[in-house]
This record gives structure tokens, sequence and C-alpha cells, in this order.
């Protein structure tokens, strides 16, 4: 029997949807190890918050840009020094190779605010890494 595995489309209209119910602007870590997809997920994230009429910018650092929302992606954005920083993190999962000391001392999984796995790209799925 097959499993259900969900569409690209609707995993990042629901990221989109969610974050602007809570967030029309500001900036939003797109966090992953390297090679875990985070650059891909953040340009197709900011496609879908363009179609809701929102000026959105993808970039690998955390400069100033005029635009309703910043999508910074890469690797160890969750550290201390940037906590500050973020109105929104998602963590991307999918790297062969994670870096084992930045989850041990930053753990980013747990501060992220959405956790995607990215294993197979073209059927992400949202992860909960609550307690219940």
């Amino acid at each position: 029997m097959a499993t259900w595995q969900p569409l690209k489309k609707d995993v990042i209209a629901a990221l989109a949807a969610e974050i602007l119910q809570n967030y029309s602007t500001g900036r939003i870590a797109v966090d992953g190890d390297k090679g875990s997809g985070e650059r891909e997920l953040a340009e197709n994230l900011a496609a879908a918050l363009r179609d809701s009429g929102r000026t959105v910018t993808v970039a690998d650092s955390n400069e100033d840009f005029s635009t309703d929302l910043l999508l910074v992606a890469g690797e160890r954005l969750q550290v201390p020094e940037l906590a500050g920083k973020w109105r929104y993190a998602i963590w991307v999962e999918g790297a062969d190779e994670p870096d084992a000391d930045y989850d041990r001392e930053v753990k980013p999984r747990v501060k992220a605010n959405a956790i995607i796995d990215n294993r197979d790209p073209e059927h992400p799925r949202r992860r909960f890494a609550d307690s219940c």
C-alpha cells in the first residue's frame, strides 16, 4: 500500500499562510545544515508569499533590504548572536551530514517555529517537535 506524500506546493502554501497570518513584515530564518535544501525552500516560500502581494527578498545574509519580508537562507542562523533578529525560524532537515555540534549546542529544531523534513524535496513534510 502506498503512503500519502504531501505535494511541495501544498506544504509551501500552508507555511506561507501561517507566516502571513502572524507576521506581515520582518526577517525569517530558513536554517539548515549544508545540503538540506534551505535555499530552494526559501525561494519557493518567497514565491508563495509574493502571491499574497508582499514584497519578499531572499538573501544569504542578514542585511537590511527594502522589503516586507526578508528570508535569509543559510546555515547556523539560530546561533545566540542572531536570536533576536528573526520573527520566524524554519529548520530544514535533510542534510547527509548534520552539524552535530550546532545541533547539540544550539538545538535549532527546538527553537524553530517550523521544521520541514526535506529529504524528499518534491514531497517535503512538516514535522512537529512538541512533547505532546
